[in-house]
């Protein structure tokens, strides 16, 4: 894992059915808001934009915004996941 870089187990997965109260998207909105920073700390702003539009989300309560965001995140993290590792070889 890049230096400085959030550790995504860190984040919390959030399955899309497991994002059905206020309470679950306000924490996967906290979770989001604490990659976003690392993600374009790293230069991946894919990633960092996701993360904002998910912290929105949390933030307001939108579980069903948050499950149609989550498989572009798990995409776009996979990517970054994969380049890190890369790199760090």
């Amino acid at each position: 894992m890049h230096p400085g870089y959030i550790d995504p187990t860190d984040v919390g997965r959030v399955s899309p059915s497991g994002v059905t109260r206020h309470e679950e998207a306000a924490a996967a909105g906290a979770h989001a808001h604490k990659l976003k920073s690392s993600a374009r700390s790293v230069g991946a702003l894919a990633l960092g934009e996701l993360c904002a539009q998910m912290e929105q989300a949390g933030k307001s309560g939108d579980a069903e915004a948050l499950a149609k965001l989550l498989p572009r995140f798990e995409q776009e993290l996979a990517g970054v996941e994969g380049f890190l590792e890369g790199v760090s070889k």
